[in-house]
């Protein structure tokens, strides 16, 4: 999703994605419930901020975790499963 100047830039909770020289920035829409930030995945950004990029986030997001039951991240927060859950899963290394 493209965000106007001055909504949900540079929030703590949203993984961006930095534009190529004089694009804008990206915000994935994953984290979006219409157009409101998903509070379980503004909790879980804020997790996985501490150990990754970015990028790297929004990957594992949809990497499938056997820790998960074989379901990406995503997956199994739509499904509306254990957020502490998928929180145990992110790697910390």
């Amino acid at each position: 999703m493209h965000a106007p100047r001055g909504s949900v830039r540079d929030h703590a909770f949203l993984l961006r994605i930095d534009g190529l020289l004089s694009l804008e920035p990206v915000y994935p829409v994953f984290q979006l419930d219409g157009d409101v930030v998903r509070a379980d995945m503004a909790w879980l950004v804020t997790l996985l901020k501490k150990t990754m990029s970015d990028l790297d986030a929004c990957d594992w997001v949809y990497r499938h975790s056997d820790s998960l039951a074989g379901l990406t991240p995503i997956e199994w927060l739509n499904r509306s499963l254990s957020l502490e859950e998928a929180a145990r899963a992110i790697p910390h290394g």
